[in-house]
């Protein structure tokens, strides 16, 4: 089967929507190889490397304005010898469907992953798994990037010069010791960086036939409709327990959080004109 792909930008939903679509018996990888926001390893490593092949990262989008067929070509066939090897792909399959299912170019189970790094690299992906289907989910500019300035924040006063920072700066490694990103600490850096991510999703119907996209602030003010459309497009069982649990768990008041604060309210007042504001019908919020 193709994958099922989910997509959209960090602190958007996307884990929210993930844990739905693998509770509904979609396979997103081993959980013993997949971070706290459902990610699976495995395919965090591949986009990884090619952002880094592209000269970009999950927070430095500005290279990949520039295409280069000769590198797609490159990075598509690294890839899909990656996605055809058991010694790799076992880092994502159980040892029962690793046997069976060895070869994630010819799948035969219902599986996907989620990883918001795919956002930015759908020309590459789509050239591996033109047929994958896409979740797309969305949130307001104001609250994805405070809520990324606030990570931030947090991680520096969490920060701890303990053994392993000391070793990563005794030997130089580049993995960051001290925060994800620098440039979101500025909250108009995150709002541009929304921006670029929303630009990427939008288009993955050029690039896609299979596209459903889902307003963050839509869901929580209806998840149960929004839950069953989403099982009609996976073509997924409609399970009337976990859409329950799904929703138990939903907190309305999560909808355009920024309204609260004052000083997040006149940056609102400064972007609601944009065009992505006007097409997301996020420009009369207030």
């Amino acid at each position: 089967m193709k994958p099922i792909i989910i997509i959209g930008m960090h602190r958007s939903g996307t884990s929210m929507l993930t844990k739905f679509i693998q509770e509904s018996g979609v396979f997103i990888g081993k959980n013993n190889k997949m971070g706290p926001n459902k990610e699976a390893f495995f395919f965090q490593r591949i986009n990884e490397w090619m952002l880094f092949q592209k000269g970009a990262s999950w927070d430095n989008t500005y290279n990949l304005k520039h295409h280069s067929q000769f590198t797609n070509d490159n990075l598509i066939k690294v890839v899909k010898d990656r996605l055809q090897s058991i010694i790799h792909t076992r880092n994502y399959l159980h040892l029962r469907d690793l046997i069976s299912n060895g070869n994630l170019m010819e799948c035969h189970l219902n599986w996907g992953w989620k990883d918001p790094r795919t956002t930015i690299l759908l020309d590459v992906w789509s050239e591996i798994f033109p047929d994958a289907k896409i979740v797309h989910i969305y949130r307001n500019p104001i609250d994805v990037a405070s809520s990324l300035m606030e990570r931030e924040q947090m991680l520096e006063k969490k920060f701890c010069r303990n053994w392993r920072v000391r070793k990563r700066e005794f030997f130089l490694m580049k993995r960051p010791n001290y925060n994800q990103s620098v440039r979101i600490t500025n909250i108009y850096e995150g709002i541009k960086l929304w921006e670029d991510y929303i630009h990427c999703s939008l288009s993955s119907e050029d690039y896609f036939k299979n596209v459903i996209h889902i307003g963050y602030e839509d869901f929580l003010s209806n998840p149960d409709n929004i839950l069953r459309e989403l099982s009609s497009f996976l073509k997924i069982e409609m399970n009337k327990n976990v859409i329950e649990s799904i929703v138990s768990k939903v907190n309305p008041k999560r909808a355009f959080a920024f309204k609260n604060n004052s000083e997040l309210t006149g940056l609102y007042e400064s972007i609601k004109t944009k065009e992505l504001m006007k097409k997301l019908n996020y420009d009369d919020i207030i």
